[in-house]
């Protein structure tokens, strides 16, 4: 385990030094994904201006979704954003190159890429956060900042779970697989927003198919005090694992399917 962190570091920082060769992309993509962030809540705020709630949540409540969902995101951009690759790599005759590697293809393709921007995610959902736990008169205690720590591991393994299943089915559909890479993208963005605002259908999509909700709103709930909401808190560690697990298999039953190009 310790050999694997040590090349997984050493990999990684190769990635992150090849990228800083290029600093003023490194920098607008950073200003971007903050601008991005912000017009996303500068539209929430318009919409409060007009409104006193939405169904129920006040602006701060929306805020701190807002912000955990971005944790986890962020986290998954700068450090396992691999399964992007995946579809270019087998379309391109690239991916035997990972086959033939010690350590296993899974373990070089999630650690291939380093996408920075994701620096900028992470780090205006700690600001987004502390703003509104501030209008919430939230106190951060050691059992709140432990809870928080570990939502937001158990989301970052969520989103590798969901985009690395998205990414499995350039396998079998490489014409459609970056479609539903993008399309499990597009569904992240429902986890910025209560569950409750959402039409059931979506709501059951976002708890049980792609489950964005123990992301974001869910963390939140607890942190909120919603004890509406505790028995899926609760579910957070087990909903990551079972997502890694079903990952990982339809990662495993693609790869024994998968044909090598061949010359």
């Amino acid at each position: 385990m310790i050999r694997y962190l040590k090349l997984y570091v050493r990999l990684w920082a190769l990635s992150v030094q090849a990228q800083m060769e290029y600093k003023v992309d490194f920098i607008l993509g950073n200003v971007t994904t903050i601008l991005g962030q912000v017009v996303g809540l500068a539209f929430v705020w318009v919409i409060f201006q007009n409104i006193g709630d939405l169904n129920g949540w006040t602006l701060p409540q929306i805020m701190l979704i807002y912000g955990i969902a971005a944790l986890p995101f962020g986290l998954v951009e700068l450090f396992f954003n691999g399964p992007w690759r995946l579809n270019y790599l087998v379309r391109m005759g690239e991916f035997d190159r990972l086959l033939v590697r010690p350590g296993g293809p899974l373990f070089f393709l999630l650690s291939s890429e380093a996408a920075l921007h994701g620096l900028g995610d992470f780090f205006t959902g700690l600001v987004i956060i502390a703003v509104a736990a501030n209008n919430l008169h939230l106190s951060w205690t050691v059992a709140n900042i432990g809870f928080l720590t570990l939502a937001v591991a158990c989301g970052t393994l969520i989103y590798v779970s969901i985009y690395l299943g998205a990414a499995t089915t350039a396998f079998w559909f490489i014409g459609a697989s970056t479609s539903i890479m993008y399309l499990a993208h597009s569904l992240r963005n429902f986890s910025t927003y209560p569950l409750t605002i959402y039409a059931r259908p979506i709501q059951i999509l976002l708890t049980w198919i792609a489950p964005f909700a123990f992301t974001s709103f869910f963390p939140a709930t607890f942190l909120l005090g919603v004890k509406t909401y505790y028995p899926f808190v609760l579910f957070i560690p087990v909903i990551a694992v079972v997502c890694f697990g079903l990952a990982y298999g339809s990662w495993r039953i693609g790869l024994n399917q998968y044909q090598s190009t061949g010359s």
